[in-house]
C-alpha cells in the first residue's frame, strides 16, 4: 500500500494522521476482500460463481475466507453441468490433496463409465485404501462417517470388481449395496454367471452349486435381474438334475 511506504515523520501530528490514513486503508481493504468473498458465495449463476471464485482465489491466495471459498469451489463447477471442467478440477484437487475421498469417488466414476480399465483400479484401489485408514473428520458425526465409509467403499470395490471381473470386490460391494436393488441384483447375478461359466468350462460341480445359491439369492431381489436368475435357475437345474 503507498500509504504504508511514507516516511514517518518526528511531528506527532504527522505521525497520527498517517496512523489513522493507513488503519482506514486496510478497513477499506477488508471490506473489499470480505465484499468480493460475499458476492461470490452469493451469485445464483453457476457460470459466474465459479468465474467469481476463481477471481477471488487469485486475487487473494491467502485471505482468511479462502478456505471457505476453496470448500464451494467444486460444488460450483459441479452446479456448472460442464463435465470436462468438472473432472479437469477433480484431477487438480486429488493431486493437491489425495486424501480426499469425494475427488477420487468422481475420478473413479468417471473412468468407470469411460471403461478406463487401469484409471478405474488405480482410483478404486486409492479409495479403499484411503477410507479403510482415514480419521473420522471433526465436523463430521459418527454414525453419517460410518455411512459415508461403508457406502464410498462398496461403491469402490463395486467398481473394481465389475472392471476386474473379480468375485471377491464383488462380494466386498454387497454390504454398501444392501439398500439398492440394482446394485444388489447386479452383483449377485454377475457372481452367480462368473461361477457357472467357471464351473461349465472347469466340469466344477462346486461353482455350479455356487452359481446356483447366487442365482437364487438374485431372484429374490426385485431389480431388472430378477426375471433372467429364475430363468437360469430352472435351466441350471434341468441340465444338472438339482433340486
Amino acid at each position: 500500500c503507498p500509504l504504508a511506504a511514507r516516511p514517518r515523520s518526528e511531528d506527532v501530528y504527522a505521525v497520527e494522521a498517517w496512523q489513522n490514513s493507513l488503519f482506514y486503508a486496510k478497513q477499506v481493504a477488508q471490506y473489499a476482500e470480505y465484499s468480493v468473498y460475499a458476492a461470490a458465495l452469493q451469485e445464483q449463476d453457476p457460470k459466474k460463481r465459479v468465474a467469481m471464485i476463481e477471481k477471488f482465489l487469485e486475487i487473494y491466495p491467502k485471505s482468511e475466507y479462502a478456505p471457505q471459498v476453496e470448500a464451494q469451489r467444486f460444488d460450483a463447477y459441479r452446479a456448472t453441468g460442464d463435465e470436462a471442467a468438472i473432472l479437469k478440477l477433480a484431477k487438480e484437487e486429488s493431486a493437491k490433496n489425495p486424501n480426499n475421498e469425494d475427488m477420487l469417488l468422481l475420478l473413479a466414476n468417471d473412468a468407470f463409465k469411460n471403461k478406463d480399465v487401469d484409471a478405474v483400479v488405480d482410483y478404486s484401489t486409492k479409495l479403499i485404501d484411503l477410507m479403510e485408514k482415514k480419521p473420522k473428520p471433526d465436523n463430521v458425526d459418527q454414525a453419517t462417517w460410518d455411512n459415508k465409509k461403508q457406502t464410498l467403499t462398496g461403491v469402490a470395490y463395486y467398481m473394481r470388481g465389475m472392471t476386474k471381473y473379480s468375485e471377491q470386490d464383488l462380494l466386498n460391494a454387497l454390504p454398501a449395496a444392501e439398500n439398492n436393488p440394482e446394485m444388489k441384483g447386479e452383483i449377485l447375478f454377475t457372481v452367480g454367471l462368473n461361477n457357472y461359466r467357471y464351473g461349465e468350462k472347469a466340469n466344477n460341480t462346486d461353482a455350479i452349486l455356487a452359481a446356483v445359491k447366487y442365482f437364487q439369492q438374485c431372484a429374490a431381489v426385485k431389480s431388472r435381474y430378477q426375471a433372467q436368475a429364475n430363468t437360469n435357475l430352472r435351466a441350471i437345474r434341468a441340465r444338472y438334475r438339482i433340486r
